[in-house]
């Protein structure tokens, strides 16, 4: 009865330790998720406003990278569908938030420089673009009895960033140094990275419900 009682204790315990593993794999991809849908939308927003502040760019060339930066996410959209069907969504997500740190760490790097800035957009983007679906992906196959309830939590935290993010980005550059931008860039995409390094070594241990 004691052996019995003891494993019936164990279990449980295990039990609640995987829930509480699950809970924080999915909080941690909705992170991941919702700061590449705010700072999508922020780069689409201000990427003209930056170029001109820091560069010195004149408006249609300002505007034309803009497009750039739509296009190349798109591109990255793209290149999901396709890489998809070579490699996993794990792995495809893997490669996103690493370009996307990349292109943020160019852009602070490179600022002052209309090139350096330009090429550095066009990065963000085609990393930005296959985050979000490949998101959803990974989080459906990882929690497929509920589904639903865990792409409704993601739409709302990526809601929220696309809120506050771009919102954010035009107080810093209406209010401090156009670096300060870069920064923030930067500061979001390694936040991402962490929040997805936390993912995968969480993983392993939460069996899909």
């Amino acid at each position: 009865m004691d052996a019995f009682t003891s494993t019936t204790k164990n279990n449980a315990t295990a039990a609640i330790v995987l829930v509480g593993v699950s809970r924080t794999v999915d909080r941690t991809i909705n992170i991941t998720c919702g700061g590449t849908l705010g700072s999508e939308m922020a780069a689409g927003a201000w990427t003209a406003v930056y170029l001109h502040q820091s560069a010195g760019m004149n408006e249609a060339r300002s505007a034309a990278a803009t497009s750039l930066f739509w296009a190349m996410l798109t591109m990255g959209r793209i290149g999901a569908v396709l890489g998809g069907m070579r490699i996993t969504a794990e792995h495809l997500l893997n490669a996103a938030v690493w370009i996307t740190c990349a292109g943020a760490a160019l852009l602070l790097a490179g600022h002052g420089s209309a090139a350096a800035s330009v090429t550095a957009f066009a990065i963000l983007g085609f990393g930005y673009g296959p985050i979000y679906p490949t998101g959803v992906a990974v989080l459906t196959s990882r929690f497929p009895q509920a589904a639903g309830t865990a792409t409704s939590q993601m739409g709302v935290l990526a809601a929220i960033g696309g809120a506050l993010l771009p919102w954010i980005h035009g107080l810093v550059l209406a209010h401090r140094p156009t670096v300060d931008s870069a920064v923030l860039t930067l500061a979001v995409a390694v936040a991402m990275i962490a929040a997805w390094e936390c993912t995968r070594r969480l993983a392993h241990r939460a069996p899909a419900r």
